[in-house]
This record gives structure tokens, C-alpha cells and sequence, in this order.
């Protein structure tokens, strides 16, 4: 692919968001511009899902807070009353055995749904 740039994978919306104004800043992801990059953050945030709307950002990846905070919940209640940790849940630790993970969702742009 020489210097061509198909995708950008950034570690939080934050990041994404950077990387799409340096993308207009050269052409790239504006409205009405046949110059695109996808690019894809982590977390979800408001501004990010406005982008995506726009046609600006492909998507994001979010985390599942109220997932993450009941596993953590059930698992330390568990711990604190002398069980297994995973007793009497549907959870599973990863190959690791040190692990549990919560499933992630996505919020996408529409045109990813068309394909």
C-alpha cells in the first residue's frame, strides 16, 4: 500500500478526534469532500458520536460502565462472603484465569450498516 492510510485506530474518542482535524486540515473528512479516512476511537463520547453523525468519524467503541460496575459488584460480594469468585453468575474468566470481560458495544456511522 506505499504511503497510503486506509485506517486510523485511535486508543479513546480523544485521540480520534485529533486525527480527524488533522485530516481536514489536509482536505480529508469534511463535509462534501471525496477524500476519506476512517477512523475509530474508544469510549463513546458525545462529541465523537456528533462527529460520526456528520460523516467525519466511522465509529467508536464503548465501554459497558453499568456491565463493569455490576460484575464488580457481584464478584466483590462474593469475595467478601468467602465464595468462588464467578459462583452463581454467568461469568467467565479469560485464558488467563485473572480476567473477566465485559462485553463492549458499538455506535457506528450509517453508511457501515449499508455495506
Amino acid at each position: 500500500y506505499g504511503d497510503t492510510i486506509e485506517l486510523i485506530i485511535s486508543n479513546n474518542d480523544e485521540m480520534a478526534i485529533g486525527a480527524i482535524m488533522a485530516l481536514q486540515e489536509m482536505g480529508y473528512n469534511k463535509e462534501g469532500s471525496k477524500k476519506h479516512i476512517s477512523v475509530v476511537g474508544i469510549d463513546g463520547t458525545k462529541e465523537a458520536k456528533d462527529l460520526i453523525q456528520s460523516g467525519a468519524m466511522t465509529g467508536t467503541v464503548i465501554q459497558d460502565s453499568e456491565g463493569m460496575a455490576k460484575a464488580l459488584y457481584t464478584i466483590g460480594m462474593n469475595l467478601v462472603q468467602g465464595k468462588e469468585p464467578l459462583k452463581d453468575t454467568e461469568y467467565k474468566f479469560d485464558e488467563t484465569g485473572a480476567r473477566v470481560m465485559i462485553p463492549y458495544g458499538n455506535y457506528i456511522t450509517k453508511n457501515l450498516l449499508k455495506s
